[in-house]
């Protein structure tokens, strides 16, 4: 018998920011990605692809993951759009 691993399932997002960047407004999306014991916390530039990931054991490590890049991109100039 074969056994599948799940797949993994997006969760609502951690953060959204916004930059304008060489004249062009940017979007960097945070996301929380698991299943079972496992997740992933993925942090995307919207039509650059992925700029950041993270496997984590636990959700409260997710969140300080999510939280530190949060700081670091507002940090560049990077600006909070929606925040959950």
């Amino acid at each position: 018998m074969t056994m599948r691993a799940a797949p993994f399932e997006r969760h609502e997002d951690l953060f959204i920011l916004t930059n304008r960047i060489s004249g062009h407004d940017m979007k960097a999306v945070c996301e929380m990605w698991g299943h079972a014991h496992e997740w992933e916390v993925r942090l995307q530039i919207v039509g650059k692809g992925l700029v950041a990931f993270a496997a984590v054991p636990t959700v409260p490590v997710a969140m300080e993951t999510a939280e530190r890049w949060k700081a670091a991109m507002i940090s560049l100039g990077w600006y909070l759009l929606d925040s959950r």
